[in-house]
């Protein structure tokens, strides 16, 4: 999946219980990346972080709302909500 959101291009790529995501900041061309594993339990989505740009983030989670629209995944919380299209 990819996705532009202001000066950002996001990957993310999904497999069995695994995930990645890339972020890449145009505006300064810094990359940051982060991998580990998600668990969905009803409406929850989690993601345990195995790899994270900031080495305080690995083997810790957040948890997010989710839901599925069509060919879209939308993820929320508080204080963010992205909506990700599937890419056949």
């Amino acid at each position: 999946d990819r996705r532009q959101r202001q000066m950002c291009i996001r990957d993310r790529i999904y497999g069995d219980n695994h995930y990645s995501v890339v972020t890449q900041d145009l505006s300064n061309d810094e990359v940051f990346p982060h991998s580990g594993l998600y668990k969905v339990d009803g409406d929850s989505y989690t993601e345990l972080f195995k790899i994270h740009h900031n080495p305080n983030m690995i083997e810790k989670s957040e948890t997010f709302k989710y839901r599925l629209d069509n060919n879209q995944l939308i993820i929320s919380s508080d204080y963010m909500q992205e909506t990700w299209v599937r890419l056949e």
